[in-house]
């Protein structure tokens, strides 16, 4: 309802309550109310009064329904108005019907036909969308052709529970248009469906910038073929480009006359279909699609006429889209393509669901939304650090990755626990080392390395620092490296930070998924055990440098535990589908690095006592040669 109780009296936790569901948006909101939803609402005061009218709750003869009649609500009105059908009764204060005189003598009415045009005052106040009286719109009937289907519009709520949807302020959404969609009784015409192919087509450049571009085709060949680019702020996809194909076709067929749209994507055909209900009741929280997709959803709810489905690409519709598709997203035809960002953002409101639905929200997909509604706060140190690692996976692997892939790669499941926290700290300049003690009066020598008598910062820990241990750890990196690969990628910190990006391949373009899952595994271990050794020789020996062979075999050490882990996880039967490692990743990942692999059979996953070709060191000085010391010696 649209006025605001009284909160001084009330308990804290009720207050509590009320602050959190204004704060996150609580409302009560449907597409296409059932009548049994319409009579349930509260008739006055209700939340579905269109702004545009003079709202009266509290007229005599308002007053005289609520006391009187008791009537609270929708349904409660309706009840009063049925009088109206009855022919005995008359549109005047002095009506002798058998329904007025009863509400004289047995309710104490003094004007039961007041009240009865303010119950319809009251209606007539609604936005249609609420007003009972309204006709209702119809699913469209199911098509004779077995190789189509028709969109159904997800089915009214059958209780008020269903009805309440919260964050209702999130995705820019704004504030609903009092429109109603159009009733499906429209006289529709009666000419053959129009059929509308859409295609999609994605183009890497030479920078590594991906680019989706959507083609339409329609086969009457009125003003319906139409090439497309996605908007740069939008993602790159092929699913993006043919809903917004999709969406361009539908906006200029018209309402009244059948589609029958064609699509190639299988993931579009069931986010329209089997998948809208769910998309809907979760607000499009954390779907990248969102716009094109809640775009189009909304287009087919306000067509009358029914739209019907096709998956396929062989026809040539689907090709004749497909080739415009490719077009879109070529640099070479900039001038032919339209500029769709403000087709994919325009959304009728009146068919937009705000919010995800309550009673089925999860903690994970509330979670979601919050961070949605929150305003993305951007810190200068990790825009660096993303940029960093951009630049040299474009000059190692010639690919522009976007922010969300360098957040992602750091959580790369080749990377152990311990070393995801270290990247992610990193990419964060959250390190207690370097500039964070400039400014911190006495402590300003702790950002200082007492080795270089430089600012010790995670460029310089990791890579240029003359400290031993990181030279040689790189050394060893390098030589177990170049025994499965012929070059060594120019190390630089946004290289090292970003390993979990490579993407090594071979002479014909090909994908290696077993060297770069080596390349890896190798950086960042090799990254981990120079910030230990690190900490340990400034923390725990008080600046003291590590011996040589010590840091040789702890990094030898790492490597063969990472060995290790990699042949037992290949147990699929003990740690699940999930859990465990292909076997043929784990052989190609440590081809051509092991201790004498030539005598080593092709499957050695479960030999014993298979390392890797860089062995240990002793940790104890040579022993003094056995025999008796002469005098003098």
């Amino acid at each position: 309802q649209t006025w605001s109780p009284n909160e001084r009296k009330w308990p804290k936790r009720h207050k509590e309550m009320l602050k959190c569901a204004k704060k996150y948006g609580v409302e009560f909101d449907t597409f296409n109310p059932s009548r049994g939803i319409q009579g349930q609402l509260p008739l006055w005061h209700h939340f579905g009064e269109n702004e545009d009218k003079t709202q009266v709750n509290n007229s005599k003869a308002c007053k005289c329904l609520r006391a009187n009649h008791g009537v609270k609500t929708v349904q409660d009105g309706l009840e009063i108005m049925k009088r109206l059908t009855n022919a005995e009764h008359k549109r005047s204060p002095a009506c002798r019907c058998l329904a007025c005189s009863e509400d004289r003598r047995v309710r104490n009415c003094e004007n039961p036909q007041a009240c009865i045009k303010a119950v319809e005052n009251r209606l007539s106040s609604l936005v249609p969308k609420w007003d009972p009286r309204q006709p209702q719109r119809q699913s469209p009937e199911p098509s004779n052709n077995a190789s189509s289907e028709a969109f159904v519009a997800p089915p009214p709520i059958t209780s008020l529970t269903e009805g309440f949807r919260v964050l209702t302020r999130t995705l820019n959404q704004e504030p609903r248009d009092p429109q109603p969609p159009q009733p499906r009784d429209i006289p529709l015409d009666q000419d053959a469906p129009i059929k509308l192919f859409v295609g999609s087509a994605t183009r890497r450049s030479n920078a590594g910038k991906l680019t989706a571009g959507g083609g339409l085709w329609r086969n009457d060949n009125r003003d319906g073929h139409a090439v497309l680019r996605l908007p740069d702020e939008q993602p790159q996809t092929a699913l993006n480009a043919e809903a917004a194909s999709a969406l361009v076709g539908l906006r200029r067929a018209p309402q009244t006359q059948a589609v029958e749209l064609t699509i190639s994507k299988k993931a579009l055909h069931r986010a329209l279909t089997t998948r809208l209900q769910a998309l809907e009741d979760r607000g499009w929280i954390g779907i990248a699609e969102r716009e094109p997709l809640r775009a189009l959803a909304a287009e087919l709810k306000a067509r009358t006429a029914p739209t019907f489905f096709r998956e396929g690409d062989r026809e040539i519709g689907c090709e004749k889209a497909a080739q415009l598709a490719r077009q879109g997203c070529s640099e070479q035809d900039k001038v032919a393509v339209s500029k769709t960002s403000k087709i994919v953002f325009e959304v009728q409101q009146s068919l937009q669901l705000r919010g995800a639905k309550l009673s089925s929200l999860t903690q994970a997909t509330a979670y979601a939304g919050i961070k949605e509604l929150k305003a993305s706060v951007t810190r200068k140190a990790s825009d660096n650090s993303v940029k960093q690692i951009t630049i040299a996976s474009q000059l190692n692997f010639n690919s522009l990755p976007s922010p969300a892939q360098v957040w992602k790669s750091i959580r790369h499941k080749d990377f152990t626990r311990q070393v995801r926290n270290l990247l992610w700290k990193s990419l964060h300049s959250a390190h207690r080392i370097g500039s964070f003690w400039k400014h911190i009066p006495e402590c300003e020598a702790r950002g200082i390395c007492q080795f270089c008598n430089e600012t010790e910062d995670l460029e310089h820990i990791l890579l240029k620092c003359k400290r031993p241990g990181q030279a040689q750890i790189w050394a060893l990196a390098k030589d177990l490296w170049l025994r499965k690969h012929t070059s060594w990628p120019e190390l630089s910190i946004g290289g090292a930070l970003g390993c979990g990006l490579a993407a090594f391949t071979d002479e014909k373009g090909r994908a290696l998924p077993g060297t770069s899952r080596f390349y890896r595994i190798l950086i960042s271990e090799s990254i981990f055990i120079i910030w230990k050794i690190r900490n340990e020789s400034v923390i725990s020996k008080g600046g003291e440098p590590l011996p040589t062979n010590m840091i040789h075999n702890k990094w030898v050490h790492s490597i063969n535990q990472r060995l290790l882990f990699d042949r037992i996880l290949t147990n699929h039967a003990k740690y699940g589908k999930q859990n465990s490692i292909n076997k043929s990743l784990v052989l190609q990942t440590w081809s051509a690095t092991l201790l004498d692999e030539e005598d080593l059979p092709d499957d050695w996953i479960k030999e014993p006592r298979v390392l890797v070709g860089t062995e240990p060191k002793s940790s104890h000085p040579p022993s003094q040669p056995s025999g008796r010391r002469g005098r003098g010696q």
